[in-house]
């Protein structure tokens, strides 16, 4: 777990005079282009006129599923079966990859369709917004794009096989019939079909790709990320778009969101949930509605700075001029909704702007059709606007939903959209589906703030401050507690040249040079002291592939040699950990568990902080393939049966028997706490619960930059926010037989590591001979925490402070200008001598431009690989060579002289990452103070006096696949087969 230097009390310690001390205004930021991939709706137009003819898009269309959906129709309850089949889907989307993409036309070849949604959506947004291809602001134009982290339909053909494959040579012998066949798991689909040869490695890096495709596809200059907020990460995407405008990083901003994730999935979760209606009547704010529907989709929006669109001539929607965003924190189940966050939200929407409440004339809800959900936001909304309306009337309500069904992580960009043509056209389409109005605790809200026909834009009289311009809200409240609330306003030129715009910047704000104040990690076997001290030997964590990590696949050399393997290979792997299932409040059993991605990042993110502050939570992660075992498992219902058809007889009870027995070798069936684990944002969501933080939680992916766009997030949120802390989290469980297999696709995994302390990488030469770089396997968890240096008292020193950050283009032309870039900000651009270490970590096939610069630029300097000791962790690499700098520098001789840009004496230390075509950098220091924290600290964390409460052993993988379905206790199932003709005749 993480232990600062003591448990702090932000209020005692934060510098007076900070600027810290409380929350900036926004800038006003300009929406000046946008587009949207909705069902029966491919342009914001058709969308409009689908509101205005109050147009319902929830359907059965079972092709979607993949599956034949009578199959695996069940009632409430029924484990894997689904109880609802209605959702809103996508179809007729066509993409031509010779639409002038960066990228060449193969590269698409195979793609999921969510991805291509997301990447012809920002297309289409940028021509909206009148962007040239060859405009120069493209190169200061950066993406946030919301993404769901599940898999997808592509993602399944990838991995379903995999399973498959052990199950169905086990059935071979269990059956006595050699030549068994399953038959295929999609062979009920009825689009898309994907062929073995024609599969898309990519599709496998799901929770990353959409924003990856988006800035390669598009040639965007800057920052990339994808993230994962639930149900919120529309306006997460769009609060987090617009801080990379005001604090001057970006000049134009991509600010998105795409959910496109299996719908077999989806069904299958939400019926777990059961957030389903039960009678088949989904309808917001309705007291009839017992649940939702849901659906997919994308949307975009084009960001500038309000001044620059102005300049320019753009054409204005509507300009932002507030975002809130909170945790729930401490209180219910993460799945259930909490009016103390939602509140929070609109707090600090309001906070950074300068409207009043009761400017407002119209809220787009978030209103899912759950009972709960729609009842605990007319709360929310009653208990915040109740005092604040001045006399003015309370905002009409409505929301999409009841038109689109639940967009999921998508799901504020129709109500976004929905508030700018309205605000813009002078019309509100009204919720449809609504017959029984419910209210709020004191009818604030009810039936005469729910219109049913589409009516005048309600302007309210009275606020001629504002001349002609409309205001709206827009609420999105996701799972886990992620709460966000957005003020829009209409564009009027006259009115806006009298109103507040805070300072924009010409060029990138100086962001404050952060403290690390805490710190755990648990990579491959070592834990905290134990890395601290290999580190010292010269050791490594790499081992044997235990026993139990993939499940028995390891036994298939035919498996193995189809995905380009000869063997397992060693690595540093994590075979199993300990876990206070008590102290963090989660199941036990082992019937219901959390996935281990989540336990272990919550074990090294147990923060030790203060409850109940404004902490920010971060993780940087990858979805966990890991998680297509579950329709692996319950695909199998059909699979066997159809198989069986073949010529092989078995009793109602056999039949039964063998469904059990190859689906729970697979994985056993996923109950409510489970599939909850499954959602990436959860996992920040529990460690926000935990402490009782109330600031945003959520995830970001991009892949080994993972932790340095976190890093750069952070900056940010320091900058606009008023954040007492944040807390940033890395895991990635890459050991998995499904992430090898993956990314061995990509560049060669080494089957017994180069643990040489080397300059030079270790090189093989493929079958086209040329040389490709291997990596060696890792995978682990880690966390810091980090405040701005002024929030630091004298009497505490951190364990090392990260003074700069910066990004490039990974070339051997633009890494140089990266590092140089990163000493000016410093201040020791000229102090190339004080340097005295550079830890480096490049990614599978990444071409590692910082072996072609001589190191002697630097001065005498040390040169370290993280892989050489913990592998290639992937999504967490950034944290591992993190952490490998703090703990390396401590060993480092004292410099001579004070760094520039430090009070005392100091060691610094560069750390460059490279992937995905990108190069960041990273400058960290280290005072002797710091230095001399560090061992005490890792050593008292193996002499906790944390009280353990229910403590168990977590063991990743599980029991061998094959010899789980060949031998079950009941042997006598399998003497019967062996008498059985049918099937001897087979």
């Amino acid at each position: 777990m993480i232990k600062p230097l003591g448990t702090y009390h932000f209020d005692e310690w934060s510098a007076p005079n900070s600027q810290h001390s409380k929350a900036s205004k926004m800038n006003k930021i300009a929406i000046v282009g946008l587009a949207n991939q909705y069902p029966d709706a491919q342009t914001p137009e058709q969308f409009w006129q689908n509101l205005l003819d109050k147009d319902s898009r929830s359907t059965i269309t079972p092709e979607k599923l993949g599956a034949n959906p009578a199959k695996y129709q069940g009632v409430q309850g029924d484990s894997d079966r689904f109880y609802c089949v209605k959702a809103a889907y996508i179809s007729n989307f066509s993409f031509d990859p010779a639409n002038g993409y960066k990228l060449p036309e193969d590269t698409f070849a195979g793609l999921d369709e969510s991805f291509l949604w997301a990447l012809d959506t920002s297309r289409n947004a940028l021509i909206d917004a009148g962007v040239d291809w060859n405009d120069a602001v493209l190169e200061r134009c950066g993406v946030v794009m919301g993404n769901l982290s599940f898999p997808t339909t592509q993602s399944n053909d990838l991995e379903m096989p995999i399973y498959h494959s052990a199950v169905e040579k086990a059935l071979q012998t269990k059956l006595g019939v050699p030549h068994f066949k399953l038959s295929p798991y999609n062979a009920h689909r009825t689009y898309g079909f994907a062929n073995i040869s024609s599969l898309n490695a990519a599709n496998g890096l799901i929770a990353h790709n959409p924003s990856k495709l988006v800035a390669q596809a598009l040639a965007l200059g800057g920052a990339q990320l994808s993230l994962d907020a639930a149900c919120a990460s529309s306006c997460y995407s769009l609060k987090l778009a617009c801080d990379y405008l005001t604090t001057g990083k970006a000049d134009m901003m991509l600010a998105g969101a795409v959910s496109g994730a299996d719908p077999f999935f989806i069904n299958m979760g939400f019926s777990i949930f059961h957030a389903y209606p039960d009678h088949g009547v989904s309808a917001p704010f309705d007291a009839n509605s017992k649940g939702l529907f849901a659906g997919e989709g994308a949307g975009v929006l084009v960001l500038k700075r309000l001044e620059d669109a102005e300049r320019d001539g753009d054409n204005i929607y509507a300009v932002v001029s507030g975002i809130g965003l909170s945790n729930d924190g401490k209180g219910q189940f993460v799945l259930s909704p909490n009016s103390k966050g939602q509140v929070q939200a609109f707090e600090r929407a309001y906070a950074a702007t300068n409207l009043h409440p009761s400017d407002i004339e119209v809220i787009e809800c978030h209103a899912t059709g759950t009972p709960l959900g729609d009842k605990v936001e007319l709360t929310s909304m009653e208990r915040f606007f109740a005092d604040k309306l001045q006399g003015s009337k309370a905002p009409l309500i409505g929301s999409a939903k009841s038109n689109l069904g639940h967009l999921l992580t998508a799901a504020g960009m129709p109500g976004i959209m929905k508030m700018i043509f309205a605000m813009g056209e002078g019309h509100l389409p009204p919720s449809i589906n609504l017959k029984t109005p419910i209210s709020s605790p004191k009818g604030l809200f009810g039936v005469n703030t729910m219109p049913t026909q589409v009516q005048s834009w309600p302007d309210k009289a009275g606020n001629e401050d504002w001349a002609d311009r409309r205001h709206a809200g827009v609420s999105v409240f996701g799972f886990g507690g992620c709460n966000a609330h957005l003020l829009l306003e209409s564009y009027t030129p006259e009115a806006d040249k009298h109103s507040f715009v805070a300072e924009s910047p010409k060029v990138p704000r100086q962001a404050e040079p952060l403290k690390v104040i805490g710190m755990a990690s648990h990579f491959g076997s070592l834990k905290n002291i134990n890395l601290h001290n290999a580190i010292t030997a010269g050791t490594n964590a790499f081992v044997e592939l235990p026993k139990k990590r993939w499940k028995g696949l390891d036994k298939h050399s035919n498996l193995l040699q189809q995905f380009g393997l000869r063997s397992a290979p060693k690595g540093a792997y994590v075979d199993q950990f300990e876990f206070d299932f008590l102290r963090f409040k989660v199941p036990p059993n082992e019937d219901d568990r959390l996935i281990s991605q989540q336990l272990m990042l919550m074990k090294v993110a147990d923060a030790k902080l203060e409850p109940g502050q404004k902490v920010a939570v971060l993780v940087a992660m990858e979805t966990e393939l890991e998680l297509h075992q579950f329709r692996g498992r319950v695909n199998l219902h059909t699979q066997i049966a159809d198989s069986l058809k073949m010529g092989v007889h078995l009793s109602d009870d056999e039949y039964q028997a063998l469904e059990a027995i190859a689906m729970d070798s697979v994985l056993d069936a996923a109950k409510l706490n489970q599939y909850t684990s499954f959602i990436g944002n959860i996992m920040a969501s529990r460690i926000a619960s935990l402490w009782d933080f109330n600031g945003p939680a959520f995830t970001i992916s991009a892949a080994e930059q993972s932790v340095y766009r976190c890093i750069d997030v952070a900056q940010n949120l320091f900058m606009k926010d008023n954040l007492d802390a944040v807390v940033i989290a890395a895991v990635d469980l890459s050991g998995s037989f499904e992430q090898i297999i993956l990314k061995n696709a990509y560049g060669p995994v080494a089957l017994h590591p180069n643990v040489e302390a080397s300059e030079d990488r270790t090189y093989i030469v493929n079958m086209l001979n040329s040389t490709q770089p291997q990596w060696n396997v890792g995978e682990g968890a880690a966390a810091i925490v980090l405040v701005p240096t002024d929030f630091v008292t004298s009497g505490c020193a951190g364990y090392g402070q990260i003074d700069a950050l910066d990004f490039g283009s990974e070339t051997v032309h633009e890494t140089p200008i990266t590092l140089d870039k990163l000493l000016t900000q410093a201040g020791i651009a000229y102090h190339f001598n004080k340097v005295s270490m550079i830890e480096q970590c490049a990614a599978p096939a990444s071409d590692n431009q910082l072996e072609k610069i001589p190191l002697s630029t630097y001065g005498p300097v040390t040169h370290n690989q993280v892989e050489q000791r913990l592998g290639h962790c992937f999504a967490a690499s950034g944290m591992a060579s993190l952490l490998h700098g703090l703990l390396n520098l401590k060993n480092r001789p004292k410099q001579q002289d004070t760094i520039p840009c430090m009070t005392e004496k100091a060691k610094c230390a560069l750390i460059n990452n490279q992937s995905e075509g990108q190069s960041s950098a990273l400058l960290i220091t280290q005072t002797s103070a710091e230095a001399q924290q560090l061992t005490p600290r890792l050593v008292s964390d193996l002499k906790s006096d944390e009280k353990h409460q229910l403590v168990k052993q977590v063991t990743l993988g599980g029991r061998d696949i094959a010899d789980r379905t060949i031998l079950p206790h009941n042997m006598g199932f399998r003497e019967t087969l062996k008498h059985n003709d049918e099937a001897a005749s087979f």
